[in-house]
């Protein structure tokens, strides 16, 4: 055997080694996150609050936003789709009294007490008026799966 066709070999079987050693990440699981209504708090002093629908990691639901915390009077509403893992949350608002359509995405966080549940804290931005962005973050947390 060539020098050549040694190393071609022994690099070979060190790559094969390194693939095996690499673990593979775990695919995004679905989370619950229909089992109550829940809302978003968003730092530019809207409260969104949501009740949703879930089919897999598919959502559809209702929404009212209003101004202050835990708004009395609703400002806005509409109707939602989206999306969620126990990753990623994203979904999509077209308020029915303007034309806003407001885009919510959120990553997941664990919640600082232990208790192995994650809760949810994102932006949003107005598809219609881009320059309208805030941060949020949901106010009930969720059981992972």
């Amino acid at each position: 055997m060539s020098k050549l066709s040694s190393v071609a070999i022994a690099v070979a079987a060190a790559a094969t080694s390194v693939l095996v050693a690499v673990p593979a990440h775990a695919a995004p699981r679905v989370i619950q996150v229909a089992e109550r209504p829940w809302g978003l708090v968003q730092d530019n002093g809207y409260y969104v609050m949501l009740t949703l629908s879930q089919t897999g990691p598919n959502l559809t639901g209702s929404a009212s936003a209003s101004h202050g915390p835990m708004g009395d009077t609703v400002l806005s509403s509409g109707n939602l789709t989206g999306t969620v893992t126990d990753r990623h949350i994203h979904f999509e608002i077209p308020w029915a009294q303007n034309d806003s359509i407001g885009e919510y995405d959120a990553d997941s966080r664990p919640t600082t007490d232990g208790d192995g549940r994650i809760y949810f804290v994102g932006t949003t931005y107005d598809k219609s008026h881009p320059g309208a962005h805030a941060g949020w973050y949901a106010d009930w947390s969720f059981a992972q799966p």
